[in-house]
């Protein structure tokens, strides 16, 4: 992995002599977790339901479950990158550099198009998932939170990607 590659160029950059021989733990399994569009609604009720729970983490769930974008991408998602006349998402930032984790820019599907108008009524901060006016670095606590609540195990917020993906997949879209 990334150690072996970080050796390796420090040879090659002349700062050792040789690579040393080092056993690396074999890659853990991919996660298969999706969640049944049963586990999502109860996700969203318990977020909808709970006075514990933020207005931006029923958006986060939707925009997720909606575009498979990863998690970074939603949250440093701007209203300026969205454009509710034309119907698209734009997850790549102006000046960003393109990766190997491309964000494109999507059709808004009508059901999330509806939250992002009432959502963007309301704004008062230029990113679209916000506490207080300020960009959030995390939803990990309060997603997890809302997970247990829901009687949800084993779901990060990119079981979402997975989930959008899965249901893709079996409307037999392909991408």
């Amino acid at each position: 992995g990334t150690l072996r590659a970080a050796v390796r160029h420090a040879v090659r950059a002349g700062r050792l002599i040789a690579a040393p021989d080092f056993w690396m733990p074999p890659p853990p399994a991919p996660k298969n977790r999706w969640l049944a569009r049963e586990e999502a609604a109860a996700l969203l009720r318990e977020v909808r339901a709970s006075p514990k729970m933020r207005p931006y983490m029923q958006l986060f769930i939707l925009i997720a479950l909606y575009t498979g974008q990863r998690k970074e991408a939603i949250l440093s998602l701007r209203w300026t990158q969205i454009d509710l006349i034309r119907e698209r998402i734009d997850f790549n930032q102006p000046g960003r550099k393109q990766t190997k984790k491309r964000r494109p820019v999507i059709p808004i599907p009508s059901r999330l198009a509806r939250f992002l108008r009432l959502a963007q009524a309301q704004a008062h901060c230029p990113y679209v998932i916000h506490r207080n006016g300020r960009r959030l670095d995390d939803i990990k606590k309060g997603f997890k939170a809302a997970c247990l609540r829901a009687g949800l195990n084993d779901v990060t917020p990119h079981t979402l990607r997975h989930t959008a993906g899965t249901w893709l997949a079996q409307a037999s879209v392909v991408l």
